[in-house]
């Protein structure tokens, strides 16, 4: 007996024509046919169509225009299929089981891992620029405390001056206030109880005006620098508290708050400490000058005429500002085209695997269309159909297939029996020896 056709219970039936040319060339085989598809036109439109959009077409259309009319083509033409088309029907049922096939499971792992890898990095990229913005608004913060630093050096100074410029012809007469004036500028030069503790104070001549106002405005600006990194750390602490606080998962929330651990990019202003040292915004002969001021307030009170003059000379060498600030727009460029790459590089991987989607499609109707024109093809299910007709003939004391015999029996399936076939026990030992391999150390 020719035994090679049997019947699949889940899929349309061939048509008339070939199942009856078939069965008068094969006279003694079972009459081979397909369960009947009972049509239910205009149901269930809405779910492969929706289904269907979302899968194919979200992702692999940018434009908002684009994807309304794929939609709208969409509905269309599956809704007219599933009206008035059975293979429509069948291959868009298809597409399920499809999803627990190999290729199905592969799809389905590479989406995964696409939307595991893209929600952390994007947040980690997002996590990035906030510390990229907070360096660079630190470089801006330091940039404008040492404007503030030149400034407040030269204040006194120019104070006086301008005071004994303006009040040369009466120096005589005011020579008290000039010498009440110049008592704060003495602190100014020769006080040095803010660094007491610092052995360079210890250490240098205190007769030494040069030295010692040198020495001190050299100190002032370290701890301006000083208390930038404090704060900066505080503010690194502060923002990595709250997050911790706001993703409250394990693990989760210390991968994506570890950025904010980088408390040590606030020692880059370190890197103006060497600018503290080697341009002082002391001139070279301040002290001199001072000990020369210093000897004339201490003889106003004896008549003489005096003459000053005095040179202010712009120091825009020592601090480019425009350079700073083209340095941070530049940082921010780079950091900005970085971003749009890996966007782009991201939204060309969903696109690739939502063009990786169709082929769950091609296959459907590649299935569909064997089945249907091919009546051998995946022929091989004892249903409940078979059953029926197996029956039938046998009440009408023709040739029958069932109870089948034990070689017949490895070659079909039975789709409600327990029974393993041989690719099945082949594909369940090899995943039984691979999650033991796993588990051994």
């Amino acid at each position: 007996m020719n035994f090679q056709i049997l019947f699949n219970f889940i899929l349309p039936s061939r048509s008339s024509r070939q199942l009856s040319t078939t069965s008068s060339r094969q006279e003694t085989s079972i009459p081979m046919a397909r369960p009947r598809d009972k049509r239910r036109k205009g149901r269930h439109n809405k779910l492969p169509r929706s289904g269907l959009y979302y899968i194919f077409l979200d992702h692999m259309i940018q434009s908002e225009d684009g994807k309304i009319i794929f939609l709208i083509a969409n509905t269309v033409i599956f809704g007219a299929g599933w009206a008035f088309c059975s293979a429509v029907r069948c291959t868009t049922m298809i597409m399920g089981p499809s999803l627990i096939s190999k290729s199905g499971r592969t799809f389905l792992i590479s989406f995964a891992i696409a939307a595991l890898i893209t929600g952390p990095l994007m947040n980690l990229v997002l996590n990035a620029r906030e510390c990229v913005r907070s360096v660079t608004c630190t470089v801006q913060l330091q940039v404008n405390h040492t404007k503030l630093l030149f400034k407040t050096a030269a204040v006194p100074l120019k104070d006086l001056v301008d005071s004994i410029t303006s009040n040369s012809k009466s120096l005589e007469e005011e020579s008290n206030d000039v010498e009440e004036d110049f008592s704060v500028f003495r602190t100014e030069v020769k006080d040095m109880s803010d660094f007491a503790e610092n052995q360079e104070v210890e250490q240098v001549d205190k007769k030494d005006t040069q030295k010692t106002y040198s020495l001190k405005t050299k100190l002032r600006c370290y701890d301006v620098f000083e208390k930038a990194v404090e704060h900066c750390k505080t503010k690194f602490s502060d923002t990595h508290k709250k997050c911790m606080e706001t993703i409250w998962v394990p693990i989760i929330n210390h991968i994506l708050c570890v950025p904010l651990k980088f408390d040590f990019l606030c020692g880059i202003t370190h890197i103006l400490d060497k600018w503290c040292e080697n341009n002082i915004p002391v001139a070279g002969n301040f002290g001199n000058l001072y000990d020369t001021t210093e000897g004339s307030i201490d003889e106003l009170n004896q008549n003489f005429e005096a003459k000053t003059e005095y040179k202010v000379t712009s120091r825009r060498d020592i601090l480019n500002e425009e350079e700073v600030s083209h340095m941070i727009g530049r940082i921010d460029n780079e950091f900005d085209h970085l971003t749009t790459n890996l966007q782009t590089a991201l939204n060309t991987v969903e696109q690739i695997l939502a063009f990786s989607s169709l082929f769950l499609l091609l296959g459907a109707v590649r299935y569909t269309w064997q089945f249907n024109s091919n009546i051998q093809f995946d022929n091989i299910y004892i249903s409940r159909y078979f059953r029926i007709i197996d029956a039938k003939r046998r009440l009408q004391k023709k040739r029958t297939l069932l109870p089948m015999k034990q070689a017949e029996d490895m070659h079909y399936i039975n789709p409600l029996g327990l029974k393993l076939t041989s690719g099945e026990k082949a594909s369940m030992v090899t995943v039984c020896l691979s999650s033991c391999m796993m588990f051994v150390p």
